[in-house]
């Protein structure tokens, strides 16, 4: 499942003590999960990815050879 919590103003919020400096979607991490989240300074998106501990090689591989495809 994938879902994106882009432009929504989470980083406005002030409840009394400032406007917060992370943002984080759950505190109990859902399964073979992602979230999409716009970063604290305007400046990209951070992907929350909650995964099976023994799927996580298979992410970092897949990752890897993601990012290797872009230096080429």
């Amino acid at each position: 499942m994938i879902s994106s919590w882009c432009k929504f103003p989470f980083y406005e919020i002030d409840f009394g003590l400032g406007t917060p400096t992370w943002i984080a979607p759950w505190s109990m991490p859902m399964v073979n999960t992602t979230c999409l989240m716009d970063e604290a300074r305007g400046n990209g998106v951070d992907a929350h990815v909650f995964l099976e501990v023994k799927h996580v090689p298979y992410f970092e591989e897949a990752l890897r050879l993601q990012v290797g495809s872009f230096a080429a």
